[in-house]
């Protein structure tokens, strides 16, 4: 019996990346060497709902530290090899990023598509198309547009707003430990964003 054939829509951060670490980590340094200010929500998403950071505080951390994340963030273990099996097992691959600032229309827009694809590239990440977008509403029409039939996502507004057109694997972190659906899955590592894949068969 032929396994069944999907297509499959990845996001970026908190997918092939460990978005939660990266704002710890930096952030703790951050926020307590020059503010002296301590983790006040560990389950917020950004900064400023994990150490409780203004607007403005947000802004300068994230201009100090953007580009060491978007170039140097280590993909997580596993998603690589995990994603050309799916290739070789004839599945579609499609990443659908709402990256900060690579939607846009403009020269630092240009710059930002590009530095992406050099990290997937860099990281050996194979993938039949990439789309770049604003998050929530626009990732889910994009979704029944292009026939997505799973998406592996992080963030809870947009898996909520997605599962309810179709199955959702949700990568595990303290921000979307309360989104959970019947057409929510879970998973907390990338071989079992394999296992639940063939389960869905």
């Amino acid at each position: 019996m032929n396994n069944k054939i999907f297509t499959i829509s990845v996001d970026i951060d908190g997918v092939l990346t460990d978005f939660e670490n990266f704002v710890l980590i930096n952030g703790k340094k951050y926020f307590g060497k020059k503010y002296n200010m301590q983790i006040v929500e560990p389950n917020g998403f950004d900064v400023n709902q994990v150490f409780g950071a203004t607007k403005k505080q947000l802004r300068k951390f994230w201009e100090k530290y953007y580009f060491k994340y978007c170039i140097i963030q280590p993909v997580r273990i596993g998603a690589r090899e995990t994603i050309a099996k799916l290739k070789k097992e004839g599945n579609k691959i499609i990443i659908i990023t709402g990256r900060m600032l690579s939607y846009e229309k403009n020269f630092m827009g240009a710059f930002m598509r590009s530095s992406v694809k050099f990290w997937l590239w860099k990281n050996g990440i194979i993938y039949d198309k990439i789309i770049f977008c604003p998050e929530h509403d626009h990732k889910a029409e994009l979704c029944n547009d292009l026939g997505i039939n799973i998406m592996l996502e992080d963030k809870p507004q947009n898996a909520f707003l997605i599962s309810k057109s179709l199955p959702i694997i949700c990568f595990d972190a303290a921000y979307n430990r309360d989104c959970k659906g019947e057409n929510i899955n879970r998973a907390q590592n990338w071989d079992e964003v394999y296992n639940l894949i063939k389960n869905m068969e």
